[in-house]
């Protein structure tokens, strides 16, 4: 099993038709690279958005993914002007179960998170999976936590649409994030949440 490939959102899922090299006469599995962006508009603040870029290759089974993101909210203090995160992460995934329907991934990797007063980095686990419900429509979710030195929550779940070789993603996404008081002994909670959309490209 693989990838079909051409399109963002696989009709048929990760059924791939094996390609024996004369060669070695072994099947190779073939890579799908895809990129994106994304804007989320955070509904539980008075102000703020974030915006991402992602980029992942995956083979059959191992896969790596890269994203950035950069957050704006209003300052906690009341004064005009925003407070600005900025955070990275780079992660490794190996997938549990895989179909023709989609698969399921475990993945292993590193959040950094830049902010004004002090740059902090943790490693970070979870969970990723997509289940194709029908033609160029599938259906997205993931999980991740991090444990130390900062403690994150990080869950999202909505629909993806391909048209070819562009995916377009709709869905909703949780973030929390406390420092555990790394930036001046007292612990600081944020939760950021809202809608997501995004605009990608599989290669």
């Amino acid at each position: 099993m693989g990838y079909f490939g051409g399109a963002f959102v696989p009709m048929y899922g990760y059924a791939y038709p094996e390609v024996i090299d004369p060669a070695d006469e072994e099947p190779r599995a073939p890579l799908r690279a895809t990129a994106g962006l994304e804007f989320l508009y955070f509904t539980n603040q008075d102000r703020g958005y974030s915006l991402g870029l992602n980029a992942a290759v995956e083979g059959e089974r191992l896969g790596v993914s890269i994203s950035a993101h950069h957050l704006s909210l209003a300052t906690d203090d009341g004064s005009d002007g925003s407070d600005t995160l900025q955070q990275l992460s780079a992660r490794v995934g190996y997938t549990l179960l895989s179909g023709d329907r989609g698969r399921v991934r475990a993945e292993l990797g590193a959040d950094v998170i830049f902010a004004a007063d002090v740059v902090v980095g943790g490693p970070t686990i979870g969970f990723s999976g997509t289940l194709w419900i029908a033609g160029p429509l599938a259906f997205e979710a993931s999980m991740y936590g991090s444990m130390y030195p900062f403690w994150q929550l990080d869950g999202r779940a909505g629909l993806v649409v391909g048209m070819g070789a562009l995916g377009f993603r709709l869905g909703f996404r949780t973030q929390l994030i406390d420092d555990q008081g790394v930036v001046d002994g007292v612990a600081h909670r944020d939760v950021f949440m809202g809608p997501y959309a995004g605009l990608g490209f599989a290669f």
